[in-house]
């Protein structure tokens, strides 16, 4: 599949699981999207994560300098990047979550649904990374 597939889901997942009320780590920013207050935007949790993710971009720009990558797909790939991370951490958080709830075989199911979309997703991204996507 490819790797635009993968981040469109795994960024509807996330706002699923915010509309649902599901404390994530990708609530934080979703929450701090605060787009009508611009005063507060530079100081906000989703402008430092945006800078974050232009950080890790700038260094596969500058990895990519020296393995003749296009700039756009290092951008691309930063932002791709920062979302697998958050869905590692958001798949990590749920079934923290149904396990403290007593309910093993729920939090295993979990798991086992969402193990093979993250495996999926990686596999999609080094694909990407070298071209073959």
């Amino acid at each position: 599949m490819k790797i635009y597939f993968y981040f469109v889901i795994t960024v509807g997942l996330m706002i699923l699981l915010n509309m649902a009320g599901i404390q994530v780590p990708s609530n934080f920013i979703i929450n701090s999207m605060n787009i009508f207050d611009l005063q507060n935007f530079t100081t906000s949790a989703f402008f430092v994560a945006l800078l974050i993710i232009l950080t890790i971009s700038a260094s596969f720009i500058l990895i990519g300098s020296f393995t003749r990558t296009p700039p756009e797909s290092s951008l691309i790939t930063g932002f791709v990047s920062g979302t697998l991370i958050l869905l590692i951490g958001d798949v990590v958080s749920i079934y923290i979550h149904i396990k403290s709830l007593g309910v093993d075989w729920a939090a295993n199911l979990s798991l086992l649904i969402l193990a093979p979309f993250i495996v999926g997703y990686s596999i999609s991204l080094l694909e990407f990374w070298r071209g073959t996507d």
